[in-house]
This record gives structure tokens, C-alpha cells and sequence, in this order.
């Protein structure tokens, strides 16, 4: 809450309400089907980290979709609430690369210059 009380201050909050409604985001938003974004990240950390996966059968992974349920009418879907649910989920996604990166920098030290890094545009972009 305290994290959407200072977003509601600032120009965040204006600037995205307008968009939001412009474009009209927050119908989109409120009929979509609700979704396990989260867990759907951890699956596919998984299946990147798993040391067999050759002899997994990925279609078995699929999802089965259910059918429609019936659905209340649908609620309103602010612009803040979406921001949130994106900081907490990239939250999750960098705890899981810190993680997984601890265990490596422990075993290899990697240094590169500065021109090096101006020249190839920085590490993410190699």
C-alpha cells in the first residue's frame, strides 16, 4: 500500500490513468482471464535449468484449458495495479537470476574494461 500511496503522488499515476483510458487498457484488462503469470515464470526457470530435459515430453506441459467459467461482471483494473504487478513480478524474476548467478560467480570471475564495455554496447547486447 505504501508503494501505491507514493505512486498515486506522482506523475506516474496521472500520465498512466490517461493512457490507460485512451487506449482503453482497463477493459481489456478486467475481461482477459485471469492468469498464473508467476507460476508460469517458475515453470519455465525450470524447464531452463533442468539437466534432463530431453527426456521430458514438453506437450505433456501444456496446459489443458478448462472451460469458460461463468463470470461476474468484470471489476475495474487500474493503471497502478498493473505497474505493481509487474514490479512484483520482475522482482521474482530477478530474485531467480541473482540466485542462479551466485552460484556461478563463485567460480568464475569475469572482469571487463570499460571500453570494452562502451564498445560492445554493454554485456546485455552480446
Amino acid at each position: 500500500m505504501r508503494l501505491r500511496r507514493a505512486l498515486e503522488t506522482g506523475r506516474v499515476s496521472t500520465n498512466g490513468e490517461r493512457i490507460w483510458s485512451v487506449l482503453h487498457l482497463g477493459e481489456w484488462a478486467a475481461n482477459a482471464p485471469p492468469a498464473n503469470v508467476v507460476d508460469q515464470l517458475r515453470n519455465d526457470i525450470a524447464l531452463l535449468l533442468a539437466d534432463d530435459l530431453d527426456a521430458i515430453e514438453l506437450v505433456s506441459l501444456l496446459p489443458t484449458l478448462p472451460a469458460a467459467p461463468v463470470r461476474e461482471p468484470p471489476e475495474k483494473c487500474e493503471v497502478l495495479d498493473y505497474i505493481i504487478g509487474l514490479w512484483a513480478l520482475s522482482k521474482e524474476f530477478v530474485q531467480v537470476i541473482e540466485s542462479i548467478s551466485a552460484t556461478t560467480a563463485r567460480h568464475a570471475e569475469v572482469t571487463v574494461s570499460a571500453a570494452e564495455e562502451i564498445t560492445n554496447g554493454g554485456p546485455w547486447l552480446r
